[in-house]
């Protein structure tokens, strides 16, 4: 029997079955591109202010974030002094390689009615391709999950400026 440092067996090598390596995260399941329909806000994202300049993103690694927001998510920078979002707000992270301006695809947070998804605290969540067509819907357990960790309203705050920057970067000069 093999020991790795003496004092026991190595996993599987003994007598005890092996342990099974732990299970990624669900994933979220994509809507196939031939079935995929146009956001019917899409033309909103010409009109999203950004909130900070962008940062590594928090949800996929290998690619960089800009956040955005509509008018009625103001508040939203005043994290974490701040009333819940009224219904309307939009919550926008474009995703792109880092160096690129090529947008690879969006999260959208939008704030509806709460008794229209109680769990969500309100939020719809989506995931847009490139082409800002509906990539993934519901059930988007990760985004539900997480945000509902959050400490106020369903979101985490604003991202904050990188240090290396202090005006947030070439996308606010």
């Amino acid at each position: 029997m093999v020991h790795d440092d003496g004092w026991g067996p190595q996993p599987g090598m003994g007598t005890e079955p092996a342990p099974e390596p732990p299970k990624p995260a669900p994933r979220v399941r994509p809507i196939p591109v031939e079935q995929r329909k146009p956001w019917a806000r899409a033309k909103t994202l010409d009109a999203l202010q950004r909130v900070a300049g962008r940062g590594p993103s928090e949800h996929d690694s290998g690619f960089e974030r800009t956040v955005m927001r509509n008018e009625a998510a103001a508040a939203y920078e005043q994290f974490p002094a701040r009333p819940a979002l009224p219904v309307g707000a939009l919550i926008v992270q474009r995703h792109h390689r880092p160096g690129s301006e090529t947008t690879a695809f969006y999260y959208v947070m939008h704030k509806r009615a709460p008794s229209a998804s109680p769990t969500q605290l309100g939020w719809e969540f989506l995931v847009l391709d490139e082409q800002r067509r509906v990539a993934a819907t519901k059930p988007l357990n990760l985004c539900v999950r997480c945000h509902q960790e959050a400490p106020a309203d369903g979101l985490f705050g604003p991202p904050a400026l990188p240090a290396s920057s202090p005006d947030g970067g070439p996308e606010n000069q």
